[in-house]
């Protein structure tokens, strides 16, 4: 930052090299600005500023590179701390005053100041706000259903995560179902039914006109067919249920979340996905019916009967059961399911973050079992060779032994032979023949000493060849029973 007129300003290589080097809090604490003010002088002084997740990275030494700074000529200058301007409160224009229309003004002091205070029912026309704290009251009066969301960053865990980086994006784009404009609204009229909606519609006609495929007490529908969302509602909420998934559907295509189908014909089961952050996310609608007491006096009625409640739920089917998070949607007595709609989408976007989370869990314990396996199988392998080399070690010590018992036998016999007088033709070729077999035997026991030997395998012993059966007693009739007897 510069001074100029005993005023502070943005220098903007500074708040560059600044913003690259330290997270948006701790300058947010260096300048006492707020978090927006420091992020709409980086958008003015066109400063690049690091994406989510880029911390993260850093810290685990695998951050890009910074962005550049790209030339700007002649930067505008830009106060830290500009000097407040005092709002001058203008008085609520009004065209028409039903209930003031005849009557007379009141006389006012001049050093008396009184604030006209006029009820928009008495007003033609709405009024207009001027300052900032009326147009605040009034969007907080007025019904905002997109600002009810549930505080997901509370259930992501302090330590042992493996994608913080995911969650970082997923609750930047649950922050986003707060804004006014992604309120989710039900349409009374629907101008451009979904396709899928569509076919919702007609299978539940169609089933419900078949009273063979309808559910409890012939009123409860449940549609599970291709191409239609999972609904297990009754005959009276079709249509509200059919509004539900017709704005969330409207909803996932202005945030880009596409629709995917697949079924399986060979099980005749599948699922509408969702595919958020590149997870698919499946939901259902269902109504939850009431068991009470049968007043049929038929003999063939069942002594119970199920009425429907009218209360809708719509629950997430890929939430992992790992999580204890929010997963199920319904109707209370102070707020409908229709006014939580951002809270749902919000819960599938959660959602969708755990799906890659434990993905990636699952392909590390993966890495890890098979890296185990192969351990053990190179241990295994360790210990046949290891086997095999004790077995020779053992054999080449009983032929060691022997040879050495071969060699001084020979070597006594040609030392007899030699100082005897009798010369044997015999016992000659007798002596050549077996300094031959002992140095054949010498080259066999030299190739036992090896160290790059195979692997142990112990022979398969084969059971046949060594069963020996009882032998059988000759048939005799006699030693049958009298009733087996003929």
């Amino acid at each position: 930052m510069t001074k100029d007129n005993n005023e502070l300003f943005y220098n903007r290589e500074t708040l560059y090299s600044e913003v690259w080097e330290y997270t948006m809090k701790n300058l947010c604490k260096k300048y006492n600005v707020s978090h927006s003010a420091l992020v709409k002088a980086c958008e003015i002084l066109n400063v690049p500023r690091p994406l989510v997740g880029y911390w993260t990275q850093k810290d685990l030494g695998k951050a890009p590179e910074p962005s550049p700074l790209l030339s700007f000529d002649n930067p505008p200058s830009l106060l830290i701390h500009p000097p407040e301007v005092k709002k001058e409160t203008k008085s609520i224009p009004v065209k028409k005053v039903k209930s003031q229309l005849f009557k007379e003004e009141p006389k006012l002091d001049e050093k008396t100041e009184v604030n006209q205070v006029v009820s928009t029912q008495d007003l033609e026309c709405e009024p207009i706000p001027d300052s900032e704290s009326e147009s605040k009251s009034l969007q907080d009066s007025a019904p905002d259903t997109a600002r009810k969301i549930f505080n997901w960053r509370d259930l992501i865990p302090k330590e042992g995560i493996l994608l913080p980086h995911v969650f970082e994006d997923a609750i930047q784009l649950i922050e986003r179902e707060t804004l006014p404009e992604m309120a989710i609204i039900i349409q009374e009229k629907v101008k451009n039914e979904h396709p899928y909606v569509k076919n919702t519609r007609l299978e539940l006609e169609r089933r419900l006109k078949d009273k063979s495929n309808v559910g409890l007490s012939n009123k409860q529908i449940k549609n599970y067919e291709k191409d239609t969302f999972d609904v297990s509602i009754w005959s009276d909420s079709i249509q509200r249920a059919l509004n539900i998934l017709q704005s969330l559907c409207d909803a996932f295509e202005k945030r880009g979340f596409a629709l995917v189908s697949e079924w399986n014909e060979n099980n005749r089961n599948g699922h509408i996905y969702m595919m958020i952050m590149e997870e698919k996310i499946a939901f259902s609608i269902t109504e939850y019916s009431k068991k009470i007491k049968s007043e049929k006096k038929d003999i063939y009625a069942l002594d119970y009967e199920y009425v429907p409640t009218g209360k809708l739920t719509l629950q997430n089917l890929d939430t992992p059961y790992q999580v204890s998070c929010q997963y199920r949607w319904s109707d209370t007595k102070k707020i409908s399911l229709e006014e939580r709609l951002n809270d749902v989408v919000a819960g599938f976007i959660f959602s969708a973050a755990w799906k890659k989370e434990y993905a990636e869990r699952r392909k590390i314990e993966k890495e890890n079992q098979e890296r185990k396996e192969a351990i053990r199988r190179e241990e295994e392998r360790f210990a046949r060779i290891e086997k095999q080399r004790i077995a020779n070690f053992r054999k080449g010590t009983e032929y060691w032994v022997e040879y050495q018992n071969m060699a001084a036998f020979l070597a006594a016999i040609k030392k007899a032979y030699k100082e005897s007088s009798e010369k044997n033709e015999d016992i000659e070729k007798w002596i050549h023949w077996a300094a031959n077999y002992l140095e054949k035997y010498n080259t066999k026991f030299n190739d036992m000493i090896r160290y790059d030997v195979e692997e142990y395998r112990e022979k398969a012993v084969d059971f046949w060849s060594t069963y020996n059966p009882p032998a059988e007693e000759p048939y005799n009739y006699w030693k049958k029973p009298w009733y087996q007897k003929r």
